[in-house]
């Protein structure tokens, strides 16, 4: 009898794998979370061996926080401080602080509104007041989303 295995581990190209053996520059999934206001979805990603997604990081950096389809990011020293990055929302980006500003836009319009049921507010004035908000959110909008984003929002109007 002789001692091999009866099992061949040798994988398609008939080496014997390394188990170990991690590829250089392995980009770790580490957790997602989606602000519920603005759909916007966060990945964090550990970055301790190299990043081949995220060029010229900072020495120390660990993880990194990136937001999906503005190819915005944030490096990070540790795990506690990329989570709390995301907390109340990514106040470091740019596209997410503007969409959070037309939430504050949006509850304007409806602070305007409530005024308007409880009799302090004449209704010419809500519809002034609407116009003006409703512009200056399509404006933030606009200005807030990538350019591949927006496209498809004019497709999906258009269906």
């Amino acid at each position: 009898m002789t001692d091999e295995p009866d099992i061949d581990v040798r994988d398609m190209h008939g080496d014997i794998p390394d188990e170990d053996e991690k590829p250089a520059n392995f980009d770790r999934f580490v957790r997602q979370q989606r602000n519920r206001i603005t759909e916007t979805v966060y990945l964090i990603y550990d970055v301790r061996d190299g990043s081949e997604l995220f060029t010229d990081l900072p020495d120390g950096t660990s993880y990194v926080t990136a937001i999906t389809g503005t190819g915005e990011y944030e490096p990070h020293k540790t795990r506690k401080d990329a989570v709390s990055s995301l907390h109340p929302w990514a106040k470091w980006s740019e596209s997410e602080s503007k969409l959070m500003s037309i939430k504050a836009v949006i509850d304007k319009l409806t602070l305007c509104a409530q005024e308007t049921l409880a009799g302090n507010l004449e209704v010419e004035q809500l519809e002034w007041a609407a116009d003006l908000l409703l512009d200056e959110a399509i404006r933030v909008k606009n200005e807030a989303l990538p350019e591949h984003m927006r496209k498809e929002m004019v497709s999906d109007e258009e269906e």
